[in-house]
């Protein structure tokens, strides 16, 4: 499974259950804004969006997507894109255990509060962060995608 965040990946309808074993993705924010603007790395996060594992997102993953998208066209292209982004992905909302797992990342590896909640959303459902962030480069649970460009 793979976390997404800007770039999650297409969710097969047949669901499976979080603790089941599966190939998860969470792609991060990055990953969406970079399929949307059709940025450098678009084609490689459009392999986690459109591929053909499950993918889910942290609803902290939602907020940026709106933001972003907001900022640089209006509040309908927002709203748009984040429907999508729920048709194609298990979103996970933020619960206790997500919180504290996402207090003890960001006190100890100095991440920001969102990186640290979608980084602990993927370690909950055991999966991958999909991202180019920098921040997240060298985390074990990430699939890095080139850096920000």
């Amino acid at each position: 499974m793979f976390a997404l965040g800007w770039g999650s990946l297409r969710l097969s309808l047949s669901l499976r259950r979080y603790d089941e074993p599966s190939s998860w993705h969470e792609p991060v924010s990055w990953a969406w804004i970079e399929y949307r603007k059709g940025g450098k790395l678009a084609g490689e996060a459009a392999s986690y969006i459109d591929g053909d594992e499950e993918s889910v997102v942290s609803a902290i993953n939602l907020a940026e997507v709106h933001l972003a998208i907001a900022r640089s066209y209006d509040e309908a292209t927002a709203g748009e894109k984040v429907a999508t982004m729920e048709k194609r992905c298990h979103v996970i909302p933020v619960d206790r255990d997500i919180a504290i797992e996402a207090a003890k990342i960001k006190q100890k590896e100095k991440l920001g509060l969102a990186d640290s909640l979608i980084l602990a959303t993927a370690r909950q459902v055991g999966g991958r962060v999909v991202t180019g962030e920098p921040d997240l480069k060298s985390h074990r649970d990430v699939v890095f995608l080139g850096g920000i460009v």
